[in-house]
């Protein structure tokens, strides 16, 4: 009887046991904050152009999830090998079954964008005395996704808050946010990273106050009396302190799967001074610009346009055609873009005009042409069977029907001698081959190059055959 009742409570004992363990699997949830950049890593617009660039046939969901077994003890030893002193802890084991179970084309491609952006990220952590584990923190927080958010005010691969980005250099206002770059991104974190470490002499704690801060740390250590960062778990703001699971999570399992989507981004790129604000559209219209490209090679950029005295990323073909009809983008983006509406009277169409053929020279736009002839740039899209494009080509003839009266406003005697006061104040110059503005400025004395520049909103990148405004002394 005695002997029955024992067994008895000795299986009661190890089924509560069983349940108690498998409520407590139940119970813990990773985070989302750390999951979703993953579970739709491919859908990203950035990685997705990447992809399209180093040609990768990336065809999620078709390769084999292989299962496989862990122990504590492998994943300390991992951990041990990257100079990363994080305690296992079975948060650590959760997310580790998060990843093993996750697709693992997925898992490839989040550890290819970990090696292609491997040595800037590795000099850096290394300047600043970090271990190499801590490469995968943007893997962690945004799979490396520049447009990433995680609802607490962090933007960028690196989930970058605000104040800690300007702190250390970073240009976040109205025009551009610089947490989205990569590359100075990862110069900014790295050296707040390195400034908490020296704070608190611990990995664990240095990871979870740069996501908690370190201020909520501080209080938390405080009030428990403790001293480590798993003694406080539990009372720290549940997304942001499983930065340190997650982290030791994931870099264990890139070092068993060992496998990575290889690929390279085929882009020849050179960066362009923009001294003047400059309107995509302005670049698309004039000189073909792929505007998804733009917003590619320039994720910092808060809206389609590139502000004043910024340094943009171009494809190298494409700064060639902008200096070579810079000064056409700038006069079509001023004209037709940026142009008021008049306020004078709606155009009359023609009747009975005469057939005028305008050949198209370098640096004409049609809102110039129009102004010229004193007819509306949709009367000459019609003429012309152009619908609504605003393209031109140098040498292409355009039909214009130019005879008064063209519209119910006619130019005043007042118009016509401001124009020919303008006319005799200022003279026009054909760059030839080979010619500086230096050089011309010295056939105009009382010019210089700078007010060439100023004038025309040029730099001193000139091509032959641009005309040149000079003002007269």
């Amino acid at each position: 009887m005695l002997k029955s009742l024992t067994y008895a409570t000795f299986g009661l004992l190890m089924v509560t046991a069983c349940l108690s363990a498998q409520e407590s699997k139940e119970s813990f949830q990773v985070q989302t904050i750390y999951t979703k950049g993953l579970q739709s890593i491919e859908k990203d617009p950035h990685i997705a152009r990447m992809l399209a660039h180093s040609g990768t046939d990336l065809s999620i969901g078709q390769s084999k999830n292989e299962r496989y077994e862990y122990a504590e003890v492998s994943v300390i030893d991992r951990l041990k090998d990257l100079q990363l002193d994080i305690s296992y802890h079975d948060a650590v084991g959760h997310y580790v079954e998060f990843y093993i179970n996750s697709d693992p084309d997925r898992l490839k491609l989040l550890f290819g964008l970990n090696q292609y952006y491997n040595s800037s990220v590795s000099s850096s952590l290394e300047n600043n005395g970090l271990p190499q584990g801590f490469a995968l923190i943007p893997a962690v927080c945004s799979s490396f996704g520049p447009t990433s958010t995680n609802g607490h005010g962090g933007t960028g691969p690196w989930h970058l808050n605000y104040p800690q980005a300007i702190r250390y250099g970073l240009q976040i206002d109205k025009n551009v946010d610089e947490r989205r770059e990569m590359e100075k991104a990862t110069v900014a974190a790295t050296a707040y990273l390195s400034d908490l470490y020296k704070l608190y002499d611990n990995w664990e704690l240095t990871l979870a106050a740069y996501t908690c801060g370190p201020a909520t740390i501080n209080k938390a250590l405080s009030r428990q009396e403790a001293s480590t960062f798993w003694e406080i778990y539990k009372v720290l703001p549940e997304e942001m302190r499983d930065i340190v699971p997650a982290l030791a999570a994931l870099v264990y399992v890139q070092g068993r799967q060992n496998t990575a989507t290889a690929f390279e981004v085929h882009i020849d790129t050179d960066t362009v001074r923009i001294h003047k604000r400059l309107l995509h559209e302005a670049l698309n219209d004039v000189v073909n610009a792929d505007l998804e490209e733009l917003n590619f090679l320039n994720p910092a950029l808060n809206a389609k346009v590139f502000p004043a005295n910024y340094t943009a990323v171009f494809p190298a073909e494409l700064k060639e055609r902008f200096f070579n009809m810079k000064d056409s983008v700038y006069a079509y983006q001023d004209s037709v873009l940026l142009y008021p509406k008049p306020k004078t009277p709606e155009e009359v169409p023609p009747v009975d005009g005469i057939a005028i053929t305008h050949i198209v020279k370098s640096g004409e736009v049609l809102g110039l042409i129009a102004e010229k002839y004193e007819v509306g740039v949709s009367q000459i899209q019609q003429w012309n069977d152009m619908g609504g494009s605003t393209r031109l080509n140098i040498g292409q003839k355009l039909v214009i029907y130019s005879k008064s009266p063209l519209s119910k406003t006619v130019p005043t005697e007042e118009s016509s001698e401001t124009a020919n006061a303008l006319d005799k104040e200022y003279v026009t110059y054909t760059v030839k081959k080979g010619e500086c503005l230096d050089g011309i400025a010295k056939k105009y004395p009382g010019i210089s190059a700078r007010n060439i520049m100023e004038l025309n909103n040029i730099d001193d990148n000139i091509q032959a055959e641009l005309i040149l405004r000079i003002k007269k002394r």
